[in-house]
């Protein structure tokens, strides 16, 4: 490898996981399973199960999160999903049932 390649390999390295620190958020969010809703408190995270691009109606995808008891909750093959932002100060995560 060239010196110049190398030095783009590097920047874009350091560049690309830099550029997506602020767009975040870490607070509650709405949860959109197969036609279902939850409410996550925290630690929500999502990734796609799918190993084969070409075809979309393959594609899974494992929820995990908090609810706001603090109960883990995981969820696999879920088909259908949608992820939004609450506001911090929602009401199901800052008065615990």
């Amino acid at each position: 490898m060239t010196e110049p390649s190398l030095l783009l390999v590097m920047t874009l390295c350091v560049a690309v996981p830099l550029s997506s620190c602020g767009s975040t958020h870490k607070g509650p969010k709405l949860i959109e399973a197969d036609g279902v809703n939850y409410t996550a408190c925290d630690g929500a995270i999502w990734y796609s199960n799918s190993n084969d691009l070409r075809d979309p109606s393959l594609k899974t995808y494992t929820v995990i999160f908090k609810d706001a008891r603090g109960v883990k909750h995981e969820m696999d093959t879920v088909r259908r999903l949608n992820v939004t932002d609450l506001p911090d100060d929602t009401r199901d995560c800052t008065n615990p049932r």
